[in-house]
């Protein structure tokens, strides 16, 4: 073999090994939308967040601030980890962020008051 042709196929396998760094996120997106079956009743935060880390594989992660206003009680079939996340935390003061393959909930701060607006008008006396 050629002095050449070594480089060149040296050059293809660093393409390639590039190539698959490159492909790794795509591939890991992919299975992030892995379809999830899941029945709660009455759940705590604990046992929820237990039970889909389980069929999942994500962990979660939070604080004691994070309480939810009731349980968590939900029946969803075949949906993603999203949806199910949505449909959990909808009408609870909870919000997720995803890092990775971990979830981080915190407590949702109440809704700031819309500020007011209009004129003011001062009658002639």
């Amino acid at each position: 073999m050629t002095y050449l042709q070594e480089q060149y196929r040296h050059i293809r396998k660093i393409l390639l090994m590039c190539w698959v760094i490159l492909c790794m996120p795509f591939l890991q997106a992919q299975t992030s939308d892995k379809q999830i079956s899941i029945q709660v009743k009455d759940a705590t935060l604990e046992e929820f967040t237990t039970l889909l880390r389980e069929k999942s594989g994500y962990s979660f992660m939070y604080g004691q601030e994070v309480v939810l206003s009731k349980p968590v009680t939900l029946e969803a079939t075949n949906q993603s980890l999203w949806e199910i996340l949505k449909l959990a935390f909808t009408s609870q003061p909870v919000s997720y962020e995803v890092k990775g393959k971990h979830i981080i909930l915190r407590k949702q701060e109440p809704a700031a008051p819309p500020k007011k607006r209009g004129n003011i008008r001062l009658a002639a006396m």
